[in-house]
């Protein structure tokens, strides 16, 4: 009973394609942290751009690949440190880290960007991910609580993504042939 119990907890709140948390989990974490540790809390938001393209053009096999990948990456760089890493919903996940100040923030956003833009999926050329990012750290802009902060990550992610889209860059994703 106790097993099952466990499990029972460890499936609801664990995205059952990458084993990452989920939005659950995400719910219950803010909850944790608005009654706890505020202020040394930095909250990361990022989607994979042009991920509707690769779910149409590839399948979403070869989507829920990258998925995965991106997973594996954010486990590598973020496994050791005190964060909470969660798929937030399709292709948009979520980091929420305690002690980091701005600069460790940048570092560990620079060595996630730099390990997604190295992947290799056989099934893409080109296999490199771009992702658009945001960031909010505690009392930033008002910020007083971890909801406000993801919705100003979110914000800055989106602003991102909305130029990445408007510079009409060049779709990179090809089918190996």
């Amino acid at each position: 009973i106790i097993y099952k119990n466990i499990e029972n907890h460890r499936l609801a709140y664990t995205d059952g394609l990458t084993n990452t948390n989920n939005r659950a989990a995400v719910d219950i974490k803010f909850k944790e942290l608005d009654n706890k540790y505020k202020s040394n809390i930095t909250i990361v938001s990022f989607g994979l751009n042009n991920f509707k393209y690769v779910n149409d053009n590839f399948g979403h096999q070869t989507g829920d690949k990258v998925l995965c990948l991106v997973a594996a990456a954010l486990k590598k760089v973020y496994g050791n440190t005190r964060s909470f890493i969660a798929r937030y919903g399709g292709d948009e996940f979520v980091i929420i880290s305690r002690g980091f100040d701005r600069e460790q923030a940048e570092h560990y956003r620079g060595r996630l960007e730099r390990m997604l833009k190295d992947i290799e999926c056989v099934e893409l050329e080109n296999g490199g991910l771009e992702i658009s990012m945001g960031c909010a750290h505690y009392g930033e802009e008002g910020c007083k609580q971890v909801r406000d902060m993801l919705e100003l990550a979110d914000m800055r992610m989106y602003e991102i993504k909305n130029e990445h889209h408007n510079n009409n860059a060049a779709l990179k994703w090809q089918k190996r042939g």
